[in-house]
């Protein structure tokens, strides 16, 4: 496997850079402040537009950027996934919706949904590394970025605009439907958005289970029963072994939003109210329920008889279902920019965000388990520097405050209000041939919580130099220096985590993670081909993670936060090529290589960590852009280097095919087809926590549509 990813890139290295790279000197990364293009980013970033979003989408944020160069998913089902970047993800990962904080609590738990979906955005912008050093501590890793257009910046061509989607997958049954519309009158113009979203439990090649638990767990049932005869054993195995189906991951999510902007000649003010609704199953909280039923199987022994009754009633409704989520947001959003046109600053932009976050977590019989509150604000302020032939830059000022609570059985975070406040500063030089860039940010933050209050003090810094050796051609080398408060959850958790499966336990005694950050970047854009490649080394001091302590509380095996010093380092490549062209075709070829390690002073691998992968594809185009059809295939290695209570994870291939086809060339309008995970191959997503019992879906067929006007 790894020989064949290598020689993937080998193949392709001397080519390039996936096709759309060939454009990417007209790409601008709004979420820098200095509004640099996508192709002299000193890190490697990268932008999805609204075309590549819904030509890649996959349900969740994180399952629609896993394919990009060094991100992955935790994947909790369809419903769940938050962005991994290389190698980390929760507190070290910021998902932003317009330049501030989701303000929801998918960063406390994997299976706690993002409250901004992949289908509203009009493009997301992905920062690994230093290039997202701007966005504070917990950005440590990199920065996700929603662009939504719910406030819209300018004002329709002819008056009015909209954009429509829908879709079908037959892994799940599942429907996606999305719209908007914006119109203008005089300087006001609106925008309407809507969008939903549902699924069944989808189709899994096999079992639920990864051979090498059931395997373990077979070990273990021998050990036991050893004088069990064997028709014992083969009920056994049919009841424990769920295959053909993936329980409980089924979903429906709702939202939509209205939004107005005042524009003028010098830039916009706007608002925007948005509401999102979901229930979705939680696959894998019934596995760890049945854990720890069975260490308290004799405690109540004796009320069995009373409440016999009451137990067959609550397993009726268990072989209905599973444990659930019941989510719900309201956001305000507020944002604009004007041209300031004085001598020393050109342009100031603003977001700002409040929302009202709540999710219950219930029981397959129905009755509410936990509860988590989020109620926070936060605001961010630039102002750009006016440029001279040389010089370019940027200040300003983020904030943000929210309020965390949990309350139930299982409420393992206790209430917690956080205060956050940073300055920072973006400086680029550029002399033509060469040049350099530099940024700082200096934070604070107050943790206050009914267990203990904390106070921290943060600088973060970065410096690099560029050059450009030719046309179309990019090398740029960086350092950074990034220090990160530790985060309500790692201070004050307290409670067992049932979708972690562990009893976790803060540490308010929590220093600061610091990390140093080297990385080299290349990129070529030619007519032909492209290539890009970053290779990156962290060193961090105080590395944050979650340890065994070798006991158990109520079930589970009981981890404490702590700290240790840690380093990653990893690279990733991708590549472009035309290998033919003619009258009405053009047939390209490309590579995606991606690689990450990360070990702990004493030698241990990190948790999590996703193993060599790649994808290799082939693409052409007929009738100029019209039609499209790509075959694909994904790569991905085994995982053996594992933590403790983490089992490895074996390797896998999957094919995919698609099409695109655009049956009027003056009218936008795209039907999209595809056939995913063609041979129904059996795939586990090493970053998840549920992938011993959880695959990927199987053979999926699906059909969309996407029209604009």
């Amino acid at each position: 496997m790894k020989r064949l990813l290598l020689a993937s890139t080998a193949l392709f290295a001397a080519a390039g850079a996936a096709h759309a790279q060939h454009e990417t000197d007209e790409i601008v990364i709004t979420s820098s402040p200095l509004q640099t293009s996508e192709f002299e980013a000193f890190q490697n970033v990268d932008v999805l537009d609204k075309k590549e979003i819904l030509e890649n989408y996959e349900g969740s944020l994180g399952d629609t950027l896993a394919k990009l160069p060094g991100v992955s998913s935790s994947f909790f089902g369809a419903a769940s996934g938050r962005p991994i970047i290389r190698g980390l993800g929760g507190e070290r990962v910021r998902v932003l919706t317009n330049g501030v904080g989701s303000i929801d609590a998918a960063s406390a738990s994997p299976d706690h949904a993002v409250t901004t979906e992949g289908l509203e955005a009009e493009s997301i912008e992905v920062l690994r590394g230093a290039s997202a050093l701007a966005y504070g501590g917990n950005a440590i890793s990199g920065v996700v970025n929603i662009i939504d257009g719910t406030i819209p910046s300018e004002a329709p061509a002819d008056g009015l605009s909209g954009q429509f989607y829908s879709g079908y997958e037959t892994v799940n049954e599942g429907w996606q439907t999305a719209g908007s519309v914006t119109a203008s009158a005089g300087p006001l113009v609106f925008t309407v958005q809507g969008l939903h979203r549902e699924g069944e439990d989808y189709d899994i090649p096999g079992f639920a289970e990864s051979s090498i638990l059931r395997a373990m767990e077979e070990e273990e049932h021998d050990h036991g029963d050893e004088d069990h005869e064997d028709g014992d054993h083969d009920e056994h195995e049919e009841e424990e072994h769920a295959r053909g189906v993936a329980e409980n991951t089924w979903y429906e999510f709702d939202s939509g939003s209205v939004g107005v902007s005042l524009v003028g000649e010098r830039g916009f003010i706007g608002v925007a109210v948005k509401g999102f609704e979901s229930s979705y199953g939680i696959p894998g909280h019934d596995h760890a329920h049945e854990h720890e039923d069975e260490d308290h199987d004799g405690e109540d022994h004796e009320d069995d008889h009373d409440d016999h009754d009451h137990e067959d009633e609550e397993h009726a409704h268990e072989e209905e279902g599973g444990a659930y989520i019941e989510m719900e947001q309201t956001r305000v959003d507020l944002r604009g920019e004007y041209d300031l046109h004085l001598p020393w600053f050109d342009l100031f932009r603003f977001s700002a965000a409040t929302a009202d976050y709540e999710h219950t977590e219930f029981e397959p019989n129905g009755e509410p388990g936990t509860t988590f509150f989020n109620e926070g604000w936060e605001t961010r302020m630039e102002v750009t520097q006016a440029q001279t032939e040389r010089w370019s830059g940027a200040i300003g000022v983020q904030a943000f405050q929210k309020d965390f609570r949990s309350v139930g059985e299982e409420a393992f975070i206790p209430e917690t209000e956080t205060t956050d406040f940073g300055l920072f500063t973006s400086q680029r030089y550029d002399a033509g041939g060469w040049g350099g860039e530099f940024g700082a940010r200096v934070e604070t933050r107050e943790v206050d919580s009914v267990a203990g209050n904390r106070d921290f003090d943060t600088v973060s810094a970065s410096g690099g130099l560029f050059l450009r050796p030719a046309d179309g051609a990019f090398l740029s080398g960086n350092v950074a220096f990034s220090q990160r408060a530790p985060g309500d959850s790692e201070l004050f958790a307290n409670g067992p985590h049932l979708s972690t499966r562990q009893f976790e336990v803060g540490n308010p005694d929590l220093d600061l993670e610091e990390a140093w950050t080297f990385e080299a970047v290349a990129r070529l854009d030619r007519d032909r081909y492209g290539f890009e490649a970053s290779a990156w080394y962290a060193d961090y001091d105080g590395f944050i993670f979650l340890a065994p302590t070798g006991m158990e509380e109520d079930g589970l095996p009981v981890f404490v936060q702590t700290q240790s010093d840690a380093d990653l380092h990893g690279f990733e490549i991708s590549g472009d090529v035309v290998l033919a062209q003619g009258a009405g075709y053009e047939l390209r070829g490309d590579a995606v290589v991606e690689y990450v390690s990360g070990k702990l002073a004493d030698g241990r691998a990190l948790p999590r960590i996703p193993p060599l992968s790649g994808t290799i594809g082939v693409e052409t185009e007929f009738l100029g852009p019209r039609l499209t059809a790509r075959a694909e295939a994904e790569l991905v290695s085994e995982q053996d280097e594992t933590f403790a209570f983490e089992l490895p994870t074996e390797a896998y291939q999957r094919v995919n095919l698609s099409a695109k086809w655009r049956p009027v060339e003056e009218r936008d309008v795209t039907v999209i087809l595809q056939a995913k995970n063609v041979f129904d191959a059996e795939a586990r997503v090493h970053s998840s926590y549920l992938k011993d019992l959880l695959p990927l879906p199987g053979r999926s067929f699906r059909i969309a549509v996407s029209a604009g006007f």
